[in-house]
């Protein structure tokens, strides 16, 4: 398959994509969704494989909130990694399978919490399963939104980091940071 990297991208040095941009469309990044209801770069599923991307051609991937809307996870990720320079990064936000948000969309497949990468961890526990590809560097973070006025509030809780297995809706979101 031959891919068409619009022509003011196709000179730069060095590529990076913004998977399932939505209507978050980044400049200077190649943006790339399967909807023809937002502006992107390139229109392509990415639940097709594989990528048109070639191996090792990309510096740097970012999605936020799309591989909790993908069939097949593991898939996704062992294209990341093909495609990822080494060196190269991939990261993120996915919903929190601790907060409502991670359970709304009737078309989230996938629910997520801080230990969910460590399976693509080079450094992972022993006891671990892999899946076959692995990355150098994994770092992971919960975050808390704080775009209303109940989030706000929430983050003025102490001990959420204690309270997040007892009670929901302490975090938001997973943030990712995976290095090839």
């Amino acid at each position: 398959m031959a891919l068409c990297i619009p022509a003011r991208m196709a000179e730069r040095s060095e590529m990076r994509l913004h998977l399932g941009c939505g209507n978050q469309y980044r400049e200077g990044w190649i943006n790339v969704d399967r909807s023809r209801f937002v502006k992107c770069d390139l229109y392509f599923d990415l639940t097709m494989w594989p990528w048109p991307w070639a191996d090792n051609s990309v510096d740097e991937i970012w999605c936020d909130q799309l591989l909790e809307h993908l069939t097949n996870t593991p898939r996704a990720i062992e294209e990341v990694n093909r495609i990822l320079k080494p060196g190269g990064v991939f990261h993120g936000l996915v919903p929190y399978s601790g907060s409502l948000s991670a359970f709304v969309d009737p078309t989230h497949r996938v629910f997520f919490t801080e230990r969910s990468f460590i399976y693509w961890d080079k450094n992972r526990p022993k006891d671990t399963q892999g899946y076959g590809f692995e990355f150098s560097k994994v770092e992971v973070s919960l975050v808390a939104n704080s775009n209303t006025r109940l989030a706000r509030l929430r983050n003025l809780i102490p001990f959420r980091g204690l309270l997040k297995w007892f009670l929901w809706n302490m975090y938001d979101n997973v943030s990712f940071r995976l290095t090839k």
